[in-house]
């Protein structure tokens, strides 16, 4: 015996949408239940004048009790209210260029337009998904926001635009809820022309590694005013995730890394408006990250690892930190000038010219060999020096021999010119204390 199938169609008039069949005496609802702002039990209208978040907030909060989604036909939808999204509700939209929420003139400053869960609580499952979000450059405006997020929550196949302070921000605020296991995938963000150097397109701060998050994928971030994005990209705390296939353009730091913990960067791309790529800064200590596949595009620095000081040129590179230590890089590049190979960059030789005053860069290379001696010289202060670093320097005399060596008042040491006759050799090793660099070995006389 055949049983009669009911399907409900989605239009513009109805509230709920149900695919069913019935079975004898029992309806069994297959799917979500969805609720439809247009709708006349909620009436918004989508003209891009009328303030529609009342009707939204009355959407949301009856597709709260289900867990269904809540259905945002195609439409500028103006709001002078902040929209919350509960936990166990998905905010569908048309697509990023056919639906939109729009801030009204009027907007509350510094308040985020969409909120994915309420304030200061746990949750899963609240996500915003298909369409794009105007802060209409409302001073101080965040896109989408949220402290709490958990598994099944996020931002998906969206736009945010013209946002004053933050594009989309997942933060950890020190109370209530701790973000963990989110996503956000493919997402555009744009900073209109009133946001310049002080915004940041997308910024994560979980600020511990018990708050892991799983990917954030398929990004393009940039400026369309003239002013480059300080960060188009922060990460302060993440940890055990997945950041690939990020685009910045028109940024000084396209993903500033703060702290950030057993995360893997993979596909990231810039353009020449792009001046450091990637930076791993140094005001917070990051460790076991790997950066693969980093391509500048044109950017003046593809990798700058600021608590190394090691800059990596506008290349391609595959690049890893271990567990703190600045000792502790390996970089694998094909490019031209480094050649192909695996090193730890700290083992590796510098040959600054000989000069009555030396001054060298300590992230270049541990071991420091001038040419030959020419003329007396004075060894200034390193720059970019490391915390535990050792420097090994090596002097050759030339045919005439007798050339001094003098030391800028850094280096702690007590090594002589004993034996400085020609063609001799001599080689001292430091180490860097944070503040001075102390005699660790000495070969003296010449030899």
């Amino acid at each position: 015996m055949a049983f009669p199938n009911s399907v409900d169609v989605l239009t513009d008039d109805v509230t709920v949408i149900r695919a069913s069949q019935v079975l004898g005496p029992q309806r069994i609802t297959v799917g979500p239940t969805w609720y439809n702002v247009k709708s006349d039990q909620y009436g918004a209208t989508g003209n891009g004048t009328t303030d529609d978040s009342p009707a939204i907030t009355a959407a949301l909060t009856a597709a709260s009790s289900t867990g269904g989604i809540v259905w945002v036909p195609a439409g500028n939808y103006a709001i002078n209210s902040q929209i919350v999204i509960p936990y166990g509700v998905e905010m569908r939209l048309v697509g990023r260029n056919s639906s939109f929420i729009t801030a009204l003139g009027t907007f509350p400053t510094n308040t985020p337009l969409v909120r994915l869960g309420p304030l200061g609580v746990l949750g899963v499952g609240s996500r915003f998904r298909g369409g794009a979000v105007d802060c209409n450059n409302i001073t101080g405006s965040t896109g989408i926001y949220s402290e709490g997020i958990q598994e099944n929550s996020g931002i998906y196949e969206s736009m945010i635009r013209n946002y004053g302070a933050f594009g989309a921000r997942i933060n950890y605020s020190g109370s209530g809820g701790q973000p963990q296991n989110w996503s956000i995938d493919d997402l555009e963000v744009f900073s209109g022309t009133g946001t310049g150097s002080g915004a940041i397109g997308v910024a994560v701060n979980t600020a511990s590694v018990s708050m892991p998050f799983r990917s954030i994928r398929r990004v393009t971030i940039f400026a369309t005013g003239s002013t480059q994005l300080a960060n188009a990209m922060q990460i302060q705390g993440g940890s055990a995730g997945l950041v690939e296939e990020i685009h910045i353009e028109n940024a000084v730091n396209g993903i500033d890394i703060l702290g950030c913990f057993a995360t893997t960067f993979e596909s990231i791309t810039g353009n020449p408006n792009v001046t450091n790529l990637v930076v791993i800064d140094s005001t917070s200590a990051s460790q076991n990250l790997t950066l693969i596949g980093i391509n500048g595009q044109g950017a003046t620095n593809t990798i700058v690892d600021q608590e190394t000081g090691f800059t990596l040129t506008n290349e391609q590179a595959i690049y890893a930190v271990g567990n703190g230590s600045t000792n502790q890089r390996t970089v694998v590049s094909t490019d031209a000038g480094l050649g192909t190979r695996l090193k730890i960059f700290r083992r590796s030789v510098q040959t600054p010219s000989s000069s009555a005053s030396i001054t060298i860069d300590a992230s270049a290379g541990e071991k420091v060999k001038p040419s030959v001696l020419a003329a007396n010289a004075t060894i200034n202060a390193p720059t970019n020096p490391s915390l535990g670093q050792e420097l090994t320097f090596t002097f050759i005399q030339d045919g005439t021999g007798g050339r001094t060596v003098s030391w800028n008042a850094v280096f702690k040491q007590s090594w002589s010119d004993t034996g400085n006759t020609s063609n001799k050799r001599s080689s001292i090793t430091f180490w860097y204390d944070g503040t001075n660099w102390n005699q660790q070995g000495a070969q003296t006389p010449y030899v």
